[in-house]
């Protein structure tokens, strides 16, 4: 890559993102977005017209889109542009009935409120072990990435492992 390109890629790769944001970029056919991206690139960068060979034209265009891709897996407002909004986390929701019938459970039985309330707040440790394990988020209580998850298990376990032992 040219040290032209290389100088000014951030500021191209930074403007073409935020303007895939604010369009319905993720709804455009891919050639028309290449097609797009480099006759933008081809007025951006100071190079001549025979300096641009497809490899580099290919090579910004990748730019572009993995930047773009990496926006939309760490920040929330990307992903929410690229979803249509933010869809009801069902999934993680509906594991919580585990910790509900639990707690329905421990109910039937002469526990203390302590202990019921701890004995439901351990097993929900138990729901976000299995869920950082296996699907690395829980969206319902705002968790998406597993260290997250693991962190509030363990203050799951300690304050329920706490309550029941009051």
């Amino acid at each position: 890559m040219p040290k032209e390109v290389r100088d000014s890629m951030e500021t191209f790769v930074t403007r073409w993102c935020s303007k895939a944001c604010a369009s319905d970029f993720t709804k455009v056919d891919c050639a028309i977005a290449l097609d797009k991206i480099t006759d933008d690139a081809k007025t951006f960068f100071p190079l001549d017209s025979n300096q641009f060979s497809d490899d580099l034209l290919f090579d910004i265009f990748n730019c572009v889109v993995l930047r773009y891709a990496e926006n939309v897996e760490n920040e929330p407002q990307f992903s929410q542009i690229v979803l249509g909004g933010t869809m009801f986390p069902w999934g993680s929701f509906l594991t919580l009935l585990y910790p509900v019938m639990a707690m329905l459970y421990i109910l039937s039985t002469p526990a203390q409120l302590p202990y019921v309330i701890g004995y439901t707040i351990f097993q929900l440790g138990y729901l976000l072990i299995a869920s950082g394990i296996f699907v690395g988020t829980f969206r319902i209580l705002g968790l998406n990435r597993r260290l997250h998850i693991f962190i509030a298990a363990a203050i799951c376990m300690a304050v329920g492992l706490y309550l029941v032992n009051i």
